[in-house]
């Protein structure tokens, strides 16, 4: 229904604001564009993977200007998926808060270590190793039932998951490299991406 659309489109765009707005808050509270920090090889899945955002961005643009623009990558989805979308991308606004908040000054879009850096096993962190990746993951799953399009959101969801699986193991060995025992133990503590269910 297009008065239905209309909903989506907008509960998409908020969610980006929502999301670009957390992300800018968590780098101004690590600092991240004014501190040195110690940097380290991403690999090279993770740089070819930087001009896919590009693409998602437009198609994002097209989409919430007028759907009928990336309508070759339209899936029908009925409402009650679509709204459950809307949910998931509130619950993702959440988790994103809260795992920013939980990192604060440890924060960092690249895989870096800060001098001062601490090892984060707290909030989100207490239950999982890396709850930045499985709420980026969440969030494309929302922007795809949300937008009831393939390009935009799986697209994006298979981005973030190549990206997650190249890099988690890389991430990890920085921090066996830091926080040696104090890391390993927390490895053999907790999950990497779920919660235990127990």
């Amino acid at each position: 229904m297009i008065e239905n659309e209309v909903l989506y489109r907008l509960s998409y765009l908020l969610l980006i604001i929502l999301v670009v707005v957390i992300r800018l808050n968590g780098h101004r509270q690590a600092g991240t564009l004014q501190e040195p920090r110690q940097q380290y090889e991403e690999g090279i899945v993770t740089r070819l993977m930087r001009p896919l955002p590009i693409l998602l961005f437009f198609g994002s643009i097209a989409y919430i200007i007028d759907p009928r623009l990336v309508a070759w990558s339209t899936i029908a989805l009925p409402d009650w998926l679509r709204i459950t979308g809307i949910g998931l991308g509130i619950v993702v606004i959440l988790a994103m808060a809260w795992v920013h908040s939980a990192l604060n000054k440890q924060f960092s879009g690249k895989l870096e270590i800060r001098n001062d850096h601490q090892l984060v096993k707290v909030g989100p962190y207490r239950w999982v190793r890396h709850p930045m990746y499985t709420v980026v993951l969440a969030l494309f799953l929302a922007v795809f039932l949300i937008t009831a399009n393939w390009f935009i959101g799986l697209g994006g969801l298979l981005m973030v998951l190549v990206v997650v699986i190249t890099r988690t193991p890389r991430e990890e060995a920085m921090l066996l490299e830091i926080f040696g025992d104090e890391y390993r133990t927390y490895m053999e503590e907790t999950p990497r991406y779920l919660p235990r269910l127990h």
